[in-house]
C-alpha cells in the first residue's frame, strides 16, 4: 500500500502539472521535516512522531495556490512492560491535497494551508513467546491545518495534524484500538518556485 500512496501523490502532482498548461513558472516543489506531539489519550500509545514531507503545488496567483503533500511519519512506542518490553516504530503515511494562502506578496510573509486526504497506519511487527506477530494496518481519512511564516524560500510552521485512526483490531494491544491520531506539529522546510530560475 506504500507504493499506492506514493503513486497517488505522483498522480496528484501530475494533475497539478497538467493544469499548469505548460506554465511551469507557477509550479513549486519542496520538502520539510518536523516533530509532532500529543497530550491526549493517544499520548500513552504514540506520544509523538518525527515526520518528513514532500510538497508540490501550483500558484494561481501570488497569494493563492493549489497544494499537495506526501507525509512519512514514524512514532516510537513501548510494547510490553518490565524487562520483556521493547520499543518499536509505528509508520504513518498521508497523501493530502488542498489550498495554500500567502497573505503578503513579499519575500517574508505569513501563510495558511488547509489540506485533506487519506492515510495509512501500520503497527510494528513483534514477536511474542518467540512467535512472530504481524502488526495490523488501518486506512482512513487524514487532514492538516497549518499556519506559518515563509522567509524567502524557507518556511517554519505550526500545524494540527490528523493521521486517521488506529486499527479497530490491534494485533497485540486491544487498549490501543480505534483511537484518533491527532497531533500538534512544528516543522521547517524549503519551497522552490520554478519561476525563480528565470
Amino acid at each position: 500500500m506504500m507504493k499506492t500512496i506514493l503513486i497517488t501523490f505522483l498522480l496528484v502532482f501530475s494533475f497539478i502539472s497538467s493544469y499548469a498548461q505548460f506554465n511551469t513558472d507557477k509550479l513549486y516543489v519542496g520538502a520539510g521535516v518536523g516533530v509532532t506531539y500529543n497530550d491526549d489519550d493517544i499520548n500513552r500509545y504514540i506520544p509523538g512522531t518525527i515526520k518528513t514531507s514532500i510538497k508540490a503545488g501550483y500558484k494561481y496567483n501570488n497569494r493563492l495556490a493549489l497544494a499537495s503533500e506526501f507525509t512519512i511519519a514514524q512514532g516510537l512506542t513501548r510494547i510490553g512492560s518490565g524487562l520483556s518490553s521493547e520499543f518499536k516504530f509505528y509508520k504513518l503515511n498521508r497523501v493530502l491535497v488542498g489550498g495554500r494562502y500567502t497573505f503578503l506578496n513579499t519575500k517574508i510573509s505569513p501563510f495558511i494551508e488547509l489540506t485533506g486526504g487519506f492515510s495509512r497506519l501500520k503497527e510494528p511487527n513483534i514477536s511474542k513467546n518467540r512467535e512472530p506477530i504481524v502488526g495490523s494496518t488501518n486506512y482512513g481519512l487524514a487532514g492538516s491545518a497549518e499556519v506559518g511564516l515563509k522567509i524567502y524560500g524557507f518556511y517554519v510552521s505550526y500545524s494540527f495534524d490528523h493521521f486517521g485512526r488506529t486499527p479497530q483490531e490491534s494485533a497485540f494491544d486491544p487498549s490501543s484500538e480505534d483511537i484518533s491520531m491527532d497531533y500538534h506539529g512544528i516543522q521547517i522546510g524549503y519551497l522552490y518556485e520554478l519561476g525563480r530560475r528565470k
